[in-house]
């Protein structure tokens, strides 16, 4: 993966896109990529190829789940270090899709974005907000994607994209729920405009730990269970998996 990064940065900064980016140098890689993506979106699909997400920035569902997410894992069998996935599910996102319109939904699929971005330990984070997230392991950063198939199409628009997952390397569930409860708490706090009015929307996760021996699929159907106790026990809440009873398990 290490070697997949310094490839995707090289090609990256040879279009004259980056010469352009204020402030000095950029940060990460991602930033090179997204600045490429809003400025040249046809340059940005010739880069990373269903790598990156293109509405959010963040990484896409295929290259996060057969990459990334493998990658974590085997660093976690190496190392000892504890892992953790959060999935988390907006709230009858169709319905809120459905009344309010498909823009309204690109609306809150951004604020939420930005959001998860002001939580996470991000490879482009603040310095502060690592410093304040008090971890035992400080070493990698938090992964984002953006669950979304390509195969849905609704009315022009390719999928409702209102699931996210994260890879928490260095969390037990306990930590990983911690942080991961900030994302719930600020999601209350997003008000949308409409009208004369404005429109908010609710989150609901799951999280499961991985155990050695497990499974990428076993990892995901964890917090998948997790996230389907969450929506049939009031929604906007976020439960582990460990704490899913044996019935809901089965789902």
């Amino acid at each position: 993966m290490a070697n997949e990064r310094l490839c995707l940065r090289q090609n990256a900064r040879r279009h004259p896109t980056v010469d352009r980016i204020k402030n000095g140098k950029p940060k990460s890689t991602r930033v090179l990529l997204e600045t490429i993506l809003f400025e040249d979106p046809e340059a940005f699909r010739k880069i990373v190829p269903q790598g990156i997400d293109e509405q959010t920035g963040l990484y896409s569902k295929k290259h996060f789940e057969t990459r990334l997410l493998h990658a974590a894992i085997s660093k976690a069998n190496e190392s000892g270090i504890p892992l953790s996935y959060v999935l988390f599910d907006l709230d009858k996102f169709h319905d809120f899709n459905d009344r309010y319109g498909y823009s309204k939904g690109d609306e809150a699929i951004v604020k939420l974005v930005e959001l998860m971005n002001s939580v996470f330990r991000t490879e482009d984070g603040v310095l502060e907000r690592w410093q304040k997230d008090r971890r035992k392991y400080q070493n990698s950063p938090d992964l984002i994607s953006r669950l979304q198939d390509n195969g849905h199409i609704a009315q022009g628009r390719v999928g409702y994209g209102e699931e996210f997952a994260v890879i928490l390397s260095g969390c037990d569930e306990r930590t990983a729920l911690e942080i991961a409860q900030r994302v719930l708490d600020g999601a209350r706090r997003i008000r949308i405009p409409y009208g004369n009015e404005t429109v908010g929307f609710t989150v609901s996760g799951g999280i499961s730990e991985y155990l050695p021996t497990m499974t990428p699929e076993q990892l995901k159907q964890n917090a998948n269970s997790a996230v389907k106790y969450s929506k049939h026990n009031g929604r906007d809440r976020i439960t582990l998996f460990s704490e899913v009873p044996t019935e809901y398990k089965r789902l």
